[in-house]
């Protein structure tokens, strides 16, 4: 998303302001002002124009998708058409796969009832209503009803992460698999925390127009893999609106994502990676299919990682 289309922004992200649980504040020197930017700002709002691009993630999970087809033969009779986003947060993702798609349908599960409240009023908004579902629940037990079987399950924005146990990664993954279409495609994310470790570069920072967006993340605890990643805005009147997200993700690593989602019975396990050097540019990311060996543990890459199951279908 560029520079541009964050101030076109801005008045929605002003107009629908909603900070509950989190801090809006002045830096110090800064003016007072009877209503700060951040105190107007909407979290869920602000979170979307930083950290999501669900037009680029929904192009990258077609692509996926069609790669993974010319090796598995069920995928290459099927245009996939419905799609579960587990840890949907504020389903941007579910809106944008169904946008423009009629045929299209998206499912998306959370346990937060009001990022889900605050969901279904864009749902109302952008007249989908009709072609997403939203569901309350825990990812590891949650019913569908008479959802048909998605073809494509997402758990993305690290949403594996918050597993801290190994037993319940392949128990989540079980579901995934046991829930998926034939010839259906499991994808999560994750991100090498552990490139920032003795750095002293525990955090990010990112231009999105109205305002600047901070990840911080803590040191990691090396004997459970664990850390604290917490998000923050900075509006350009200098008001914050401090960790107005906060998590605490246990660091898989590619190769435990992998024998988990094996130990789970999904047949075939790919990576695409995407490098990211901190550099200025595009936030726009390329991720490669990677088949060889991973050997640059230091350099901060981002991952989608791929199940797929059906053993006889596989070529």
């Amino acid at each position: 998303m560029t520079r541009e289309s964050h101030k076109l922004h801005l008045k929605t992200l002003l107009r629908s302001g909603s900070n509950i649980g989190c801090s809006a504040e002045l830096e110090p020197g800064a003016k007072s002002h009877k209503k700060t930017m951040a105190a107007m700002a909407d979290k869920h709002e602000c979170y979307q124009l930083a950290v999501q691009d669900a037009r680029i993630e929904v192009r990258n999970l077609v692509n996926i998708f069609a790669e993974l087809s010319l090796t598995t033969c069920a995928m290459q009779r099927i245009v996939p058409t419905i799609l579960l986003e587990d840890f949907c947060g504020t389903a941007l993702l579910c809106r944008e796969w169904v946008a423009k798609f009629p045929l299209r349908r998206a499912y998306g599960i959370d346990l937060d009832a009001d990022v889900l409240e605050y969901s279904q009023k864009k749902l109302v908004d952008s007249n989908l209503v009709g072609s997403v579902r939203l569901i309350q629940g825990d990812v590891l037990c949650s019913k569908l009803g008479n959802c048909p079987p998605p073809h494509i399950i997402v758990a993305f924005n690290y949403g594996i992460c918050y597993f801290h146990k190994f037993s319940i990664l392949v128990e989540y993954f079980k579901r995934c698999k046991n829930i998926l279409a034939p010839g259906g495609l499991f994808i999560c994310d994750l991100f090498n925390a552990f490139a920032a470790e003795g750095s002293g570069n525990l955090g990010y920072r990112k231009g999105c127009g109205a305002f600047d967006y901070i990840f911080e993340q803590s040191n990691i605890d090396l004997v459970s893999n664990t850390c604290h990643c917490h998000i923050s805005f900075k509006f350009k009147d200098g008001s914050w609106m401090k960790r107005a997200f906060s998590y605490h993700f246990r660091m898989w690593t590619l190769a435990e994502v992998r024998d988990a989602m094996l130990e789970a019975g999904f047949v075939k396990v790919d990576f695409f990676l995407s490098y990211d050097d901190g550099t200025a540019g595009s936030d726009e990311k390329t991720y490669t299919h990677v088949s060889q060996k991973i050997t640059n543990v230091n350099r901060p890459w981002s991952a989608y990682i791929t199940g797929t199951c059906n053993v006889d279908m596989i070529l």
